[in-house]
């Protein structure tokens, strides 16, 4: 049996997910607008160019991985709120 309780849980995640979601996609966006500064930056501290931009490509495919997998778990986090809710509401009929 499926408790009001455990939709709501649900939803919360779900809300939660999507939230974490959209701050990754912000802040991945951001970095790649910044592309140039930040390749800028590491030259300053003495790096070579080949150096820098192996790290920020790097860093841009962490940004990319850690995208995807919230992009995961929020759509499992919906699929889960969906079920939840169906069943809920089915028993309750």
């Amino acid at each position: 049996m499926i408790t009001k309780e455990e939709v709501k849980t649900a939803k919360d995640q779900w809300e939660q997910a999507k939230l974490s979601h959209s701050l990754a996609i912000a802040a991945w966006g951001l970095l790649r607008k910044h592309k140039d500064s930040i390749i800028q930056s590491l030259l300053l501290t003495g790096s070579t160019q080949g150096a820098c931009f192996e790290a920020y490509e790097q860093y841009d495919e962490d940004k990319r991985k850690t995208t995807e997998e919230l992009n995961s778990f929020m759509n499992r986090a919906e699929q889960l709120y969906s079920e939840l809710d169906a069943k809920f509401k089915l028993q309750n009929v």
